[in-house]
């Protein structure tokens, strides 16, 4: 009886905590839009979901839920991702870089839960051809380098397998905490899109505002997404079994 007390006030304080990150964090993502997208704003914003995973994490840890391996991986890939918000700004490619290191990390985080199968292959390849077919043949896109384009293409197919993966998984598995992963995932690849129509077409000024409408959201998602899974691991759903 104690251990269950224990544990459910460990729960609602993990629910306490998110719904003040969560709420922190669209505050945050207000004042940046409203203060010009000033770079320290930006930073904080990133802290923000950085933090989130982090604390979902922890009391994940904390409630012995299982596959430890599943939140290490996620929550490396979103710091990776709160990284490429501060590099990208001095550097594209080195921002890029981080970006594509955080989501090989969620591709090992997704593939802990179910193993990367034939529905996720042919998912990420039919995402990437719609990439590559973007980065190659839209009327206006231009990189300044080859080795540039290269690393978008590159890129690209990083992206498009951590969606495709992240799809497979709620086909596979309908649960809530799959469900976000997909639309964080979808958002995610939505706002890189839109970065990849603001940087090399630069034809229209929503894109810009486009990208960050949605990557704040899906980042925050993802990092909410580790507090479902907990959840649903307690109540024995099959979201992060271990393979």
């Amino acid at each position: 009886m104690k251990n269950q007390k224990s544990a459910t006030n460990s729960t609602d304080a993990a629910l306490v905590a998110n719904l003040f990150l969560l709420a922190v964090g669209f505050v945050l993502n207000v004042f940046y839009w409203r203060n010009g997208f000033a770079f320290p704003l930006k930073c904080a914003c990133s802290a923000g979901f950085a933090t989130l995973a982090v604390v979902n994490a922890t009391f994940a840890f904390a409630l012995n839920r299982p596959n430890r391996r599943f939140y290490v991986a996620a929550v490396f890939g979103l710091l990776c991702a709160a990284l490429g918000d501060v590099l990208i700004g001095f550097n594209f490619v080195w921002g890029a870089a981080a970006f594509g290191v955080g989501h090989l990390a969620l591709i090992v985080a997704f593939s802990t839960a179910r193993r990367f199968g034939r529905l996720d292959a042919v998912l990420s390849v039919a995402i990437f051809l719609f990439a590559a077919a973007f980065l190659n043949f839209f009327p206006g896109i231009s990189f300044a380098t080859p080795a540039l384009k290269s690393v978008c293409v590159g890129y690209a197919a990083v992206i498009s397998a951590m969606l495709g993966k992240a799809v497979g998984n709620f086909a596979a598995s309908r649960t809530v905490a799959n469900g976000a992963f997909a639309s964080g995932a979808f958002l995610f690849f939505f706002s890189d899109t839109m970065l990849a129509l603001n940087v090399f077409v630069g034809r229209w000024a929503w894109t810009d505002a486009a990208c960050l409408a949605t990557y704040f959201p899906a980042v925050y998602l993802l990092a909410f997404s580790l507090y479902l899974t907990s959840q649903e691991s307690g109540n024995g759903e099959r979201s992060v079994e271990s393979t």
